[in-house]
């Protein structure tokens, strides 16, 4: 006899949305697959005007101290790249449009991140603190509304290189220190601890939505590899 489907958890973190294997599985090994056989050169990932950044006073940063890390894009320029473009940006706008109040245009296109720990390496791959969109960021007439990043790698490929936002290291540590909830699940209302959250956003196939105006980082690698499929949605400029 067939099981009834079960509609998967989606938890809220003050006003981050946090969806457990919203990527099947098995998509996300094929993606892999598909990436390093086909895909575009990775490039070092680029940085926008220091207005983005939360500590843009400290002058003495440079490209590298900021962010460290190789990216790619992917086109919808092949059958399977095509397929997987619009499975993606369908399962964002859905749940960018049932949670955010947002007007939105259109996805930007998919971007493939690559974090690397390398021993030798003085700085270590990372994002610093910044945000992907502020007022005024570019001379068009849209902005970014909703950020999203979805997990590509197992929890044991790498350590450290977690997203993060301000409060979540203290909310983690009250969490552990007090027994206190962090999430609420949006589906059936039941509230998960710090500990269970953390497991959930190092999750293969997780994708976390965020405001592109909120604060948010990588922290350094520690060891191994960690890949991530990030994308915008864009919207009308804010007024």
């Amino acid at each position: 006899m067939e099981q009834p489907m079960t509609t998967p958890p989606i938890y809220n973190v003050n006003n981050i949305i946090i969806v457990p294997n919203a990527i099947p599985d098995n998509k996300v090994v094929a993606l892999q697959q598909y990436q390093k056989r086909f895909g575009e050169d990775a490039v070092t990932g680029m940085i926008a005007g220091p207005s983005e950044f939360e500590d843009n006073e400290d002058r003495d940063k440079t490209r590298e101290t900021i962010r460290s890390c190789k990216t790619s894009w992917i086109n919808p320029d092949s059958k399977f790249n095509s397929e997987l473009v619009s499975a993606v940006t369908g399962l964002i706008q859905t749940v960018a449009l049932q949670n955010y109040g947002f007007d939105f245009h259109r996805c930007e296109p998919l971007q493939y991140t690559q974090y690397t720990y390398h021993e030798d390496n003085e700085v270590k791959d990372h994002y610093d603190w910044h945000m992907d969109s502020f007022l005024l960021a570019r001379p068009t007439p849209f902005d970014r509304k909703v950020s999203v990043s979805i997990q590509l790698s197992d929890s044991t490929d790498y350590t450290g290189c977690d997203l993060t936002f301000p409060g979540w290291d203290k909310m983690f540590e009250l969490s552990e220190k007090n027994d206190e909830d962090v999430a609420t699940n949006m589906i059936n209302g039941i509230s998960i601890k710090g500990d269970e959250l953390k497991s959930i956003l190092r999750q293969k196939g997780t994708a976390i939505f965020f405001p592109s105006m909120f604060h948010h980082r990588v922290t350094p690698i520690e060891s191994g590899e960690r890949f991530a499929l990030v994308c915008w949605l864009q919207g009308p400029k804010y007024r």
